[in-house]
């Protein structure tokens, strides 16, 4: 119920949330918002056994498929073989996402064999983390990005959007879409 005033303002927030915090949106904004559709992720932690930690594994995240990526995140841990390396992988397939944590894991781990041949999924798995996140990504349908990201990215008079949405689907896109919307602020503002 408070009212502010300000000579810009920046959305940072999800579609859904977007459209409910803004009101009065022009009709292509509103109807690219609800058009953002979002898919769960998981992250899957795994501290392993005879993976070495030199290893350089992507980190992609793809949705609607299988097994998403790997990135090696520990480095060298002091040289123990005993703290192992701890590995993260990003899920996105709806058929995986059913499977309880323990059946994940094991599925998840058995895609880290090729990576390793020493590599043994029962036992080298010293312990795991499963975080699930139900809308984590955005979905881009076909035709998304040519029939709405361009309304996306646009401001409406001097609210700009930074949502995920108005970069490209993975984890990164956040981040990008923040950027695009300061510089568009400091272009409005002719810095």
């Amino acid at each position: 119920g408070k009212e502010y005033s300000s000579d810009y303002v920046v959305i940072a927030t999800p579609a859904d949330v977007a459209k409910e915090i803004v009101k009065d949106l022009d009709q292509e904004k509103l109807e690219a918002l609800e058009a953002t559709q979002y898919g769960a992720a998981i992250e899957v932690g795994m501290q392993v056994r005879n993976i070495p930690p030199g290893e350089e594994i992507g980190s992609v995240l793809f949705v609607g498929q299988p097994i998403a990526g790997y990135l090696n995140q520990t480095g060298d841990v002091a040289g123990n073989p005993d703290v192992g390396t701890v590995i993260s992988v990003c899920v996105a397939d709806p058929e995986l996402e059913k499977l309880p944590d323990d059946e994940l894991v094991e599925r998840v781990a058995r895609e880290l064999q090729p990576v390793s041949p020493d590599f043994d999924p029962e036992n080298d798995i010293i312990t795991y983390s499963v975080r699930r996140w139900p809308r984590a990504v955005v979905k881009f349908a076909p035709g998304f990005l040519t029939e709405y990201q361009k309304a996306l990215r646009e401001p409406d008079g001097r609210i700009f959007f930074a949502g995920d949405y108005t970069c490209s689907p993975d984890m990164s896109g956040a981040a990008w879409s923040g950027s695009l919307a300061a510089e568009s602020v400091l272009e409005a503002m002719g810095i």
